[in-house]
């Protein structure tokens, strides 16, 4: 700091400059690092993809025990690899952000000042992204089960919800969506009503944009043997079987504008986390299918939802 607000000399400004391209260097180094992990594991992927090659089924719909392991591994490995991206990347930008900020304070360059503040703007718009990875990642203990007793209210809240998404924004595309839902007599289930609602709402949302010419989702809830399914289905582009293999991965995404793939890998882990299932049916062409299967509440009847 400049106690005197006396104008930085040339001398001083380089030291800031010589201090962000360390800092600068740091991140490259860092990134180089996190590079080297993903093709260790992308390796070990492979690895395990061969192992399990002679199995049958598609391991997407859960057929095919030793592929549903292999699946269930490369998922493991992938949030172990994003848990320690995410920690050290929390790091970097803590110091890129505070050397941007010191920088905007110190200089006396118009210039400068503006090219430090797009620098902590990007700092913050990445630590961000961390944040939303590291919930991507999180263990099955971020997301406690709890009595849910009214799954069926759930999906109407979300559907009045995203109603801005699926009328507003599709009419101001040219296009019309229809959301219509059919819902059966469910028994309470194994959840959490703020996860659930957030699940739908997702799943809504990419049902919109999987429709860029309009058309429908179906929302349903029935009840599948001891468990609950809750289906969200779209007449949308569909996916091939490559990505209906990957849909929930950390960072994988079908979207070429916008979204950051952490959705549906979020989606995929509270869903496992509350002891529930989750799969895609989809082709190019024929709309996509979400089933999720929940099982039914076998706690006491007393607890609380919040």
């Amino acid at each position: 700091m400049n106690p005197d607000n006396e104008p930085k000399t040339m001398s001083e400004g380089s030291e800031s400059r010589e201090e962000l391209l360390e800092a600068t260097e740091d991140l490259r180094r860092r990134l180089a690092e996190a590079e080297a992990r993903e093709r260790r594991l992308l390796e070990r992927i492979a690895e395990l993809e061969a192992e399990g090659a002679s199995a049958k089924g598609d391991p997407i719909h859960g057929q095919g025990s030793e592929l549903e392991i292999v699946r269930l591994e490369r998922l493991e490995a992938l949030g172990d690899m994003a848990r320690g991206v995410a920690h050290n990347f929390n790091n970097i930008l803590v110091g890129v952000l505070g050397y941007a900020q010191l920088i905007e304070t110190q200089s006396q360059d118009p210039q400068t000042v503006e090219n430090a503040s797009e620098i902590a703007a990007s700092a913050l718009r990445a630590k961000e992204l961390v944040r939303r990875l590291n919930l991507s990642v999180g263990r099955a203990a971020d997301t406690p089960a709890q009595l849910v007793d009214d799954l069926n209210g759930i999906v109407l809240d979300a559907v009045e919800a995203t109603r801005p998404k699926w009328v507003n924004e599709a009419r101001s595309r040219g296009v019309s969506v229809a959301v219509r839902t059919h819902l059966g007599e469910v028994p309470p289930v194994t959840g959490h009503v703020v996860g659930l609602h957030q699940i739908l709402v997702h799943l809504i949302t990419n049902a919109v944009d999987a429709m860029p010419e309009g058309g429908a989702i179906t929302i349903s809830t029935h009840v599948s043997g001891d468990r609950v399914a809750l289906e969200v289905s779209d007449t949308g582009v569909g996916m091939d079987a490559q990505r209906r293999q990957r849909i929930f991965e950390p960072f994988y995404t079908t979207k070429h504008d916008v979204g950051s793939g952490l959705g549906l890998s979020m989606v995929y882990r509270t869903v496992l986390a509350w002891d529930g299932r989750i799969e895609v049916d989809s082709a190019p062409g024929q709309g996509s299918t979400f089933k999720i299967q929940l099982p039914t509440w076998v706690g006491e009847a007393s607890v609380e939802v919040e």
